[in-house]
């Protein structure tokens, strides 16, 4: 099967060895015998030329270009056997200010209305696509979860983390406001009694300098990451998104997972998981008692094959 992504991620991304879960995917496409093709945001202007050369079976969009494919295909301005819109995240929530709501909410509507199948890695955003556009799970619409790479799990070895307090608490992602950045920095201050180890930068690549509390190690390779999480007292979520990567990967490590209260807690059956509703409670939710054990997740080799299955319905 010939396999167009068409993706809002930039070239020096694709060629990372783990990265976003579509690009996972199509890495596991191309080692199960397709032949896959990927258009990245550099080339969005050729995005008519290369779909009419490479002439796939199958197209699969993400992000807000996902809206205009779409149209341009129901305008009859390019040939598309199948269209699959990937529905990774909730864009007019984290685009919206930067990009206008009005425009990424069309887009975004515009994507799920007209592709032949919505996959989505949300709960939250399957029930959308239900309840907004009439989609049928099972039909045109399908949850396909988040996975975990087992060959990294294997491979990692505990390190010895910063700081004098007794208890750690890991957070991995990018420091932007639709993490909680800067305002969960404000909050770490007034938890003293926790090492807070920060792995990950801003837009621009950058963090601020080390706190009394607070460890700012940058980005690590996906390899070395494992090794500070296993290493960790407790794992922090800042998000509230139900498809967040290191959500079900955290839960493989039978760490204790602090976790906003909201989609994750409504959508999720996740075991490892200690909700709070006010950063401040984090504090209180260290002194459990309660007992956590490596869950069953998905590895993505299984969940490539389950998405295949789902493209070829």
């Amino acid at each position: 099967m010939r396999i167009l992504f068409i993706s809002h991620s930039p070239k020096e991304e694709i060629s990372w060895k783990y990265t976003n879960s579509h690009m996972i995917h199509s890495k596991n496409f191309k080692a199960l015998g397709h032949d896959v093709a990927y258009v990245p945001k550099e080339d969005w202007a050729k995005i008519t030329f290369i779909i009419k050369n490479y002439q796939p079976d199958v197209v699969i969009t993400l992000g807000v270009i996902a809206g205009t494919v779409a149209w341009l295909r129901k305008l009859h301005l390019i040939k598309i056997p199948k269209l699959v819109y990937y529905w990774a995240d909730n864009y007019e929530e984290i685009m919206g200010e930067s990009h206008g709501k009005r425009l990424v909410r069309f887009l975004e509507r515009s994507a799920v209305k007209y592709s032949d199948k919505v996959i989505s890695i949300s709960k939250y955003r399957v029930e959308r696509g239900i309840k907004e556009f009439k989609k049928t799970e099972g039909k045109d619409i399908f949850y396909l979860e988040q996975g975990y790479n087992k060959e990294f799990l294997t491979n990692a070895k505990p390190k010895l983390l910063p700081g004098e307090n007794k208890i750690k608490v890991v957070y991995c992602g990018g420091l932007t406001k639709s993490k909680g950045f800067p305002q969960i920095e404000n909050d770490i201050k007034d938890i003293s009694n926790i090492d807070f180890i920060i792995i990950g930068d801003d837009v621009n690549r950058k963090h601020p300098e080390n706190k009394k509390n607070i460890f700012y190690l940058g980005w690590k390779d996906r390899e070395d990451v494992y090794s500070y999480l296993i290493s960790a007292d407790f794992l922090l979520v800042t998000e509230d998104n139900d498809s967040s990567l290191k959500l079900f990967e955290y839960q493989v490590l039978g760490k204790p997972v602090l976790t906003p209260r909201g989609k994750i807690s409504k959508y999720l059956n996740l075991n490892n998981c200690l909700f709070y509703n006010n950063f401040s409670e984090i504090k209180d939710l260290i002194k459990t008692d309660q007992k956590f054990t490596p869950q069953k997740i998905k590895t993505w080799e299984e969940l490539s094959n389950e998405m295949l299955e789902i493209i070829k319905i």
